[in-house]
Order: structure tokens, then C-alpha cells, then sequence
């Protein structure tokens, strides 16, 4: 029975990953991503690092979460009680759900999760780094 509700998860995990990940922290906005950011909370860009390098969220810190080491990285850099604002391309990018759906079971659960991701950042006319 263990064996048939674990497979239920991870079907419903890589079914709806948005939605899983949305249960697990909290979805944010610009301004509030900006009232973090002036409050000095970490920021991870999740995107690739070419994209990172072409333009972030100044002091964000890369962590491609497609790259193997992405957890060895992020727990290296980041403590558990720390909170963390998790970004990518917006709502058409599933990375930053993929970020949280690996980080939220090693007790990471400060997440914020910034949906509008670097567009709607720009969009609001907060600053980026090249």
C-alpha cells in the first residue's frame, strides 16, 4: 500500500508541478519580491547561468536548477531557517516549481515564490544587473 500511495505522489508531482509547489510556499508579487529584496532576503535565479549572465535581480545568486550539482550547491550557500526568494522566466517557466519540489523535502520552507519571475520584476521597473 506504501508502494501505490508513493507512486500516486510522484505521478501527481510530474503531472501538476505548479501546483505542488504552490502548496509548499508562498506565491509572491513584485512589490513584495522588492519589500524582500530592500529587507536584504536572498534571492536564487534558477534559469541557466547564460541566462543569469545576460541579466538578473541584483545580488541574486545562480543556482541552475537543471544542473546536476543544484542541490549540493544550493545547501552550501543556503541554510535552512534562511529565507529564500525563487525566480526564472515567469509564469511560462517551470523551473522555479522544480526548485521547489526538490528543496521543500530537505526542509527548506522560507520559500518565496516570485511567479512573474524577472519579466514581471522588470515589468514593475525594479533594476537589473548585466
Amino acid at each position: 500500500m506504501k508502494l501505490l500511495h508513493l507512486m500516486i505522489f510522484v505521478i501527481a508531482i510530474v503531472a501538476a508541478p505548479t501546483a505542488f509547489a504552490e502548496s509548499h510556499r508562498t506565491i509572491i508579487d513584485a512589490q513584495q519580491a522588492k519589500d524582500l529584496h530592500d529587507r536584504g532576503v536572498l534571492f536564487a535565479d534558477v534559469r541557466s547561468k547564460l541566462a543569469f549572465d545576460q541579466s538578473h535581480i541584483p545580488g541574486a545568486k545562480s543556482f541552475d536548477v537543471r544542473k546536476a550539482d543544484f542541490i549540493e550547491r544550493f545547501s552550501s550557500e543556503v541554510g535552512l531557517e534562511d529565507e529564500v526568494v525563487i525566480y526564472c522566466r515567469g509564469v511560462t517557466c517551470d523551473r522555479s516549481a522544480e526548485a521547489i519540489l526538490l528543496l521543500h523535502p530537505l526542509g527548506y520552507h522560507r520559500l518565496y515564490y516570485l511567479k512573474v519571475g524577472l519579466p514581471g520584476w522588470i515589468e514593475a521597473g525594479y533594476p537589473v544587473e548585466q
